[in-house]
C-alpha cells in the first residue's frame, strides 16, 4: 500500500473531472486525479482525509491523502455493480436523496437518478466533499452542465484552505485494509449469487432481508489477501448501494400507499438517507418545486 499527497483529489474521468482540474489548475492549485472511483473515502474527525482506490498495476491498494476530495465518476450511478460509487460517500457519512429513483439507459444498465446532496458548488455536508456528474442526486451524469458543475467544485476547491494529512489517511487506511491470509473466494462467490437474485426486486421485502444477511455474512469474514479484500469491498459497496436503494423504494412506497397525508407540506419530497455514528437514517424531506 503506497501513499500519495495531494491537495486535490479528483475520483473519476470524463467531462465533470476534466473540467474541476482545468479550473484547479487555473488557480495555481496542485491536483491529482484518481482516475478510478473511490473505493471508500477516508475520514476522521474533521471531515475527508484521504481516499483508497486500487492500483490494478502493482496489484494493490493505493491511499491518496487530501482533505478535498471530488467524486465524479460518471458511473457512481450503477446500482446492482459493484462500480457504484454510492457506498464510499455513504460510509463517509454524506447525506444523500432521491436513491429510489432509478431509469435504464440504452445499454440495459439501471441508473440511480439520485446520489450525494450538494449545494451550487458542489460541496457535501461532509467536509472536504465535493460531487458532480453521478455521484450528485438528480444531475446530468455526463454532458455540458455536468462540466459546468465540475468546473464549479474546482474553483471552490481551490479557494478551500484545507491542508492535506498523510498521517491521519494512512492511520484511517490501515484501520480499513486489513487482510490476511483467509481462503474466503467461495464465501464471497455465494454471496455474490444471493445479491444478483436479491437486486432486481426493488419492492421486496426479502430482497432487502437478503441484503443484510449477506452483509452481517460479509462483516464475520476474516481478513484475506489484498486480491480478494478488493473483492470483498466491491461486494460490500454493491450490497450497500443495493440496501440503500431497496430501502429508500420502501420509504416511498410506505408514504404513497399508506400515509398520503403525513407528507410533508403540499409541495414535492425527496426520501433524504445518512449514516451518522453508525446508525442508518431515512426520512421523507420537502423540496417543494422540482430541482429538474
Amino acid at each position: 500500500m503506497r501513499i500519495q499527497i495531494t491537495d486535490n483529489l479528483i475520483a473519476g474521468r470524463g467531462e465533470a473531472a476534466e473540467a474541476a482540474a482545468e479550473a484547479i489548475r487555473e488557480r495555481g492549485g496542485e491536483v491529482r486525479t484518481a482516475g478510478t472511483r473511490a473505493l471508500r473515502l477516508l475520514t476522521d474527525g474533521r471531515g475527508v482525509c484521504g481516499a483508497a482506490v486500487w492500483d490494478a498495476d502493482a496489484g494493490d491498494f493505493a491511499v491518496f491523502a487530501s482533505r478535498k476530495v471530488l467524486l465524479a465518476d460518471p458511473d457512481a450511478d450503477l446500482l446492482f455493480s459493484d462500480r457504484c460509487g454510492i457506498a464510499a460517500a455513504y460510509c463517509a457519512g454524506a447525506s444523500m436523496s432521491d436513491l429510489e429513483r432509478a431509469a435504464v439507459d440504452a445499454d440495459g444498465d439501471a441508473r440511480t437518478l439520485g446520489g450525494l446532496i450538494t449545494d451550487a458548488d458542489g460541496r457535501t455536508d461532509v467536509p472536504g466533499l465535493w460531487a458532480a456528474g453521478a455521484p450528485a442526486a438528480m444531475m446530468p451524469r455526463t454532458g455540458a452542465e455536468a462540466a459546468a458543475r465540475g468546473r464549479r467544485c474546482g474553483l471552490c476547491m481551490a479557494g478551500t484552505d484545507r491542508p492535506a494529512d498523510p498521517d491521519s489517511a494512512e492511520k484511517e487506511a490501515a484501520e480499513l485494509l486489513v487482510t490476511g491470509g483467509a481462503d474466503i473466494a467461495g464465501a464471497l462467490a455465494h454471496m455474490e449469487e444471493e445479491l444478483d437474485r436479491a437486486a432486481p426486486a426493488p419492492w421486496d421485502l426479502r430482497a432487502l432481508q437478503t441484503v443484510c444477511e449477506a452483509q452481517h455474512h460479509l462483516n464475520e469474514l476474516p481478513p484475506a489477501g489484498p486480491a480478494d479484500t478488493l473483492r470483498r469491498l466491491l461486494l460490500e459497496n454493491r450490497l450497500i448501494a443495493v440496501r440503500l436503494h431497496l430501502a429508500c423504494c420502501l420509504e416511498r412506497r410506505h408514504a404513497a400507499e399508506g400515509f398520503p397525508s403525513r407528507l410533508p407540506g403540499d409541495g414535492g419530497y425527496r426520501v433524504r438517507t445518512a449514516m451518522r455514528d453508525g446508525m442508518f437514517y431515512i426520512g421523507k424531506e420537502e423540496t417543494g418545486a422540482s430541482r429538474r
